[in-house]
């Protein structure tokens, strides 16, 4: 039985590594971009830009307007300036204090490095209500996912 035990034992252990190392995250994706998720970033688009400043690539700056009616379910317009050397994916929204699902807005190129996409909030039953607003930013090498945490209050 022992003799059983020291093989079946380090069989389990090879097995666990192996499935942990399938199912871990491939950060290097099909189309051959490295991608980088940067940590979040908390402003307050109520008050004004929220400026991110991105590693050795300038910045991004976020524009939520109207600036004095963020709340749910009314529409709001985002506005993103940056180097023109990005381009948007899309925008993602997530409730963070509460699942709200997965809300995925489109960004359109106004002018070079001039983005704009219409989007509203979900209605939330909390009256504090977290989120994420997460840009996915793609160049011909890099694919960047830059997160701005920001709240409402109903």
């Amino acid at each position: 039985m022992r003799r059983l035990l020291w093989f079946i034992v380090p069989l389990l252990f090879a097995l666990a590594w192996l499935v942990g190392r399938w199912l871990q995250p491939d950060l290097h994706l099909a189309d051959g971009r490295d991608e980088q998720v940067l940590a979040a970033l908390c402003c307050e688009p109520q008050m004004g830009d929220c400026i991110y400043a991105l590693p050795q690539t300038g910045q991004v700056l976020l524009t939520i307007s109207p600036h004095d009616a963020i709340l749910p379910m009314r529409p709001l317009q985002a506005a993103v300036e940056m180097s023109s050397q990005w381009q948007i994916e899309s925008m993602v929204i997530v409730g963070v204090n509460m699942e709200m699902g997965i809300n995925q807005f489109d960004m359109a190129l106004q002018a070079p490095g001039y983005w704009q996409g219409d989007f509203i909030l979900p209605l939330c039953a909390v009256s504090r209500m977290e989120w994420e607003l997460r840009l996915f930013l793609v160049n011909a090498t890099d694919r960047l996912i830059v997160p701005f945490r920001f709240v409402t209050q109903n």
